[in-house]
């Protein structure tokens, strides 16, 4: 299936292209954008469409940043490995460019280890396919770094039924889905008679 894309416009005497979203974009059009000079693509797709969008990006010289989130261990390796390929070629990948969560994000990393214990609550529209959020995650990793932990062995994705007394070094998440909600993050810090929202 041949590549396609938007017409392109203008913005500040600039050209800017937008694309076709669904498919990300292949090679085709990747090395058109590099004829015409495009240095930089800024991708807010989905975890499948980005990896279409980096490999021709990337291959093609044309430098990525990236606010899509459900990057998984193997989708990071993969880019990595098209990076080392193209060495001159910049990826930024962040789960999220608002500063408030920049900010909240550090907050919680000075706050962690002062309290027992840490739990990330998210919510956003029924039409987020990735639960938690890309920006759930990043805190969680934020929090288990300051803690010196690895969230992988620490994180709490569900509670049901009789699941005993907590962890103390667990790191849980509650992810809700619903109504319009764009996007709404809220760290709980609980210890002993204290608890702090952020």
């Amino acid at each position: 299936m041949a590549d396609t894309f938007l017409p392109s416009m203008r913005l500040d005497g600039q050209r800017a292209v937008v694309t076709g979203a669904g498919r990300g974009i292949g090679a085709g059009c990747a090395l058109a954008l590099a004829e015409a000079g495009a240095e930089v693509i800024v991708d807010f797709t989905t975890p499948d469409a980005v990896m279409r969008t980096l490999k021709s990006c990337i291959a093609n010289g044309i430098h990525c940043v990236i606010g899509t989130t459900g990057f998984d261990d193997s989708k990071i390796a993969k880019v990595r490995e098209w990076c080392a390929a193209q060495p001159t070629v910049g990826v930024l990948i962040a789960p999220n460019f608002g500063i408030g969560a920049v900010l909240m994000m550090r907050m919680a990393e000075l706050a962690s280890p002062y309290f027992e214990s840490a739990e990330i609550i998210e919510m956003h529209h029924p039409d987020k396919v990735d639960a938690p959020s890309g920006t759930a995650l990043k805190m969680g990793e934020v929090l288990a770094n300051a803690l010196g932990r690895d969230l992988k062995d620490c994180a709490v994705y569900a509670r049901e039924g009789v699941t005993g007394e907590r962890d103390p070094s667990s790191i849980g998440f509650a992810t809700i889905r619903g109504g319009d909600i764009v996007g709404d993050h809220t760290v709980l810090f609980a210890g002993t008679g204290e608890r702090i929202e952020q």
